[in-house]
């Protein structure tokens, strides 16, 4: 294992434990406001008010994760050689999710702030539930990511099935929304960070053996 797998191997399970601590910090923010409903309240108003801090600071984990899950998925790519243009759309997508995370965390639900919190968050939930689809599916179109896809493609589609479940009942069906809304939402974003995690597993630990066709052409 050269130092550019090594180095992407690490940053594959630092994506994993930045998962793990969004988990944690989610839960600590919920018992630290017992007044908020985790099925009927939107994820967001934790970060409003008293320990609304701890929201915020997840909600900056959030993006630099998903911006580092990127950064080392070209990272793969490079390494295998291969081309980006397949997975355009999908890593602009997902980046789209990232660096809506950040402004999430900068323009609170609250207030003046609470519109763009809003459009942030649609156009950010667009990003996660299509990128992690469209990136699922343009994994078969290289060779040594079929495996992976036999893995990311199903979870793909059950990011893009909760988003748009998510995405009618938040906006279209206020009523519906006001009773199970935070449920959906939770549902979805569990199902973004279980791709992520589970692609970041599979990469860490399989990048390697992917990689090392490349570089024993290198070496002849």
């Amino acid at each position: 294992m050269n130092n550019q797998t090594r180095k992407i191997v690490r940053l594959y399970w630092i994506v994993v434990f930045l998962i793990v601590v969004y988990s944690v910090l989610d839960v600590v923010a919920q018992i630290l406001k017992p007044g908020n409903n985790p099925i009927t309240d939107a994820e967001s108003l934790l970060a409003v008010g008293p320990y609304g801090y701890v929201m915020t600071i997840n909600f900056v984990n959030r993006g630099i994760l998903s911006l580092l899950f990127i950064f080392s998925f070209i990272a793969t790519l490079n390494a295998l050689d291969s081309s980006r243009k397949q997975f355009r759309t999908g890593i602009t997508l997902l980046a789209i999710w990232g660096v809506g995370a950040l402004l999430l965390a900068g323009f609170p639900a609250t207030g003046r702030t609470l519109g763009i919190h809003l459009i942030a968050a649609v156009i950010a939930f667009i990003g996660g539930g299509v990128g992690t689809f469209e990136l699922s599916r343009k994994l078969s179109q290289v060779k040594q990511f079929q495996g992976l896809r036999r893995i990311a493609f199903p979870l793909g589609v059950l990011s893009l099935l909760l988003f748009v479940v998510e995405l009618p009942v938040e906006i279209l069906f206020p009523h519906l929304n006001a009773r199970v809304g935070g449920l959906t939402e939770r549902l979805f974003l569990g199902s973004v960070f279980l791709w992520i995690a589970v692609v970041s597993g599979y990469l860490a630990t399989h990048v390697r053996m992917l990689t090392e066709h490349v570089e024993n052409k290198v070496k002849q």
